[in-house]
């Protein structure tokens, strides 16, 4: 029988191990990543992995540590409209970021929407999901973190778990979140060192950990200036372009009106532009503009957007370290340091700032 030169010859653990003069034990090892092996093994044998084209079973060697290797990441049910059509650019570097961390690890990443029987007030359709292995632990992003009931539920029933972006008091279990706080404020004292002093602030959704932290930057900043908190330049809003166009409509009908609109989110800055463009301003001389998170389409606003990135593809994929080592604990050690880990956001400056007209 002539042998099919065509198809490639799969490579073996053992040729592996060969290559890499160790046992198939430690080859195996090492593909898990288990602790036991030096670093120098450990190099030796990602280099003949890399050099022979070797793909191991990652999903059949998770298995066989009696833990689901997949990871759920919670997202909202259709029924609310607020975050419906909102912030799909976030949740896409969410999954990114957990993607490329689990899938280094052998683990996969499935999308779990919350449904009307996963709301119930035990979580019992969530929690089946586990106890019928199709998940091994849960991401729980804002605002779903919040939901009335859910971590109890989950801590209840000894679900692994890690959240993103949550308060602090929620869990004592791995959380992972960015500095909102410092980064508004440093944000804020950026626009009053331009020479701002009245600074409109547009929110994001009520009771977020995200908006919540963002305002408090905010008030830090004007109160530290020696300014009054004037409740006439701050609009209640939610994360998305129609709440930043009901923003800036309202906070432009002042007398005086604002010179700079600060906004919770980029897609709320991307709706003050609208109106500012609408009404005919020249920006940035008559309005300066900045948002929170540096989505894409920041860079691609007019004026530019300054904004603040958000590192959220780190913030993902180091929960879901974190909750690896919850799920996995012999092969993946947990993390030294506290539960809740803050990671450092940026301030991207763009031609949406400018020194304050006059």
């Amino acid at each position: 029988m002539t042998k099919d030169l065509s198809r490639p010859t799969k490579i073996t653990i053992h040729e592996v191990a060969a290559a890499a003069g160790v046992s198939i034990k430690t080859v195996s090892r090492v593909i898990r990543d288990e602790p036991k092996a030096s670093e120098a093994t450990r190099q030796a044998v990602r280099d003949a992995i890399k050099r022979l084209g070797y793909v191991p079973n990652a999903f059949a060697s998770a298995m066989s540590s009696g833990v689901t290797p997949v990871v759920g990441l919670l997202s909202s049910g259709l029924s609310e409209p607020s975050i419906l059509r909102v912030g799909y650019e976030y949740r896409m570097s969410l999954q990114s970021g957990a993607f490329d961390i689990l899938q280094a690890a052998g683990f996969g990443l499935a999308l779990v929407r919350l449904s009307e029987s996963d709301q119930a007030h035990d979580f019992s359709g969530l929690i089946g999901r586990v106890r019928r292995r199709e998940v091994g632990g849960f991401l729980i992003t804002s605002p779903l973190c919040d939901r009335a009931g859910l971590v109890q539920a989950l801590q209840a029933a000894k679900v692994p778990f890690a959240t993103i972006s949550s308060a602090a008091e929620l869990h004592d279990g791995p959380s992972v979140v960015a500095n909102d706080r410092e980064a508004m404020c440093a944000m804020t004292r950026l626009i009053l060192q331009f020479g701002h002093r009245r600074i409109g602030f547009i929110r994001g959704n009520a009771g977020w950990r995200d908006a919540e932290h963002r305002y408090a930057g905010y008030a830090d900043a004007i109160t530290g200036a020696g300014l009054p908190l004037d409740p006439a330049l701050v609009f209640q809003g939610s994360f998305g372009f129609d709440a930043g166009r009901q923003g800036a409509q309202q906070l432009l009908a002042l007398t005086p009106r604002p010179t700079a609109i600060i906004a919770s989110s980029d897609d709320i800055a991307a709706g003050v532009l609208a109106v500012a463009h609408e009404r005919g301003m020249s920006l940035p001389t008559d309005l300066s503009v900045t948002g929170y998170d540096d989505i894409d389409m920041a860079r691609k606003l007019w004026p530019a957007l300054t904004t603040i990135r958000q590192p959220v593809e780190q913030m993902a994929g180091e929960a879901a370290r974190r909750l690896m080592a919850l799920m996995r604990p012999v092969r993946h050690s947990e993390p030294a340091g506290p539960a809740q880990v803050e990671l450092r956001s940026e301030l991207v400056l763009r031609d949406s700032l400018t020194s304050a007209p006059g």
